[in-house]
């Protein structure tokens, strides 16, 4: 087994499982698994599995299962936070902003700095809004722009609620 012998093979290998091969004449910076890291790899791959299907809370558990098999399973962490990422999303382009919100900020109090979860809970808070703009329920959208504003002091939400009357106006 020799995959650094096929650019192709190894380009795949790392698009697929997100590991670098190491070759054997690096041992030093291998990492050797026994029986237990061979369960959590494949606790790892159906979580991939299961958050290609969108099936983000049972990815999630699988993602756990196989980091509590393997501690150092960093694609493991990776991965917990990119589903908890992208479920937010889709909780929010379903409009259910609450669970949306809910999702991210558990993800932000396991990296509070990851930037793709920070990004993410401005976006769910800008489409809840814009979303309430679009329903004509201008009183809402003010609320929820002061809602964010508490929940995310460093943006500028106060500002965004004059949004909600220059919106309709365009």
């Amino acid at each position: 087994f020799n995959p650094s012998r096929d650019p192709a093979i190894l380009k795949e290998i790392n698009e697929t499982t997100g590991f670098s091969y190491i070759p054997y004449s690096h041992q030093d910076k291998r990492r050797e698994i026994r029986q237990t890291g061979l369960v959590a790899i494949t606790y790892y791959n159906h979580g991939v599995m299961l958050s290609k299907d969108k099936k983000y809370h049972e990815a999630l558990l699988a993602y756990f299962k196989a980091l509590s098999l393997d501690s150092q399973f960093a694609s493991a962490v990776r991965n917990i936070l990119s589903a908890l990422a992208n479920w937010g999303i889709d909780l929010s382009d379903n409009k259910q902003f609450d669970e949306a919100l809910t999702v991210v900020r558990t993800g932000l109090q396991l990296a509070p700095e990851d930037a793709a979860l920070l990004n993410n809970r401005k976006a769910i808070w800008y489409a809840w809004a814009e979303s309430a703009i679009d329903s004509g329920n201008s009183e809402q959208a003010l609320q929820i722009f002061a809602r964010a504003a508490e929940d995310v002091p460093s943006e500028n939400f106060l500002n965004m609620q004059s949004w909600v009357f220059i919106n309709p106006g365009r």
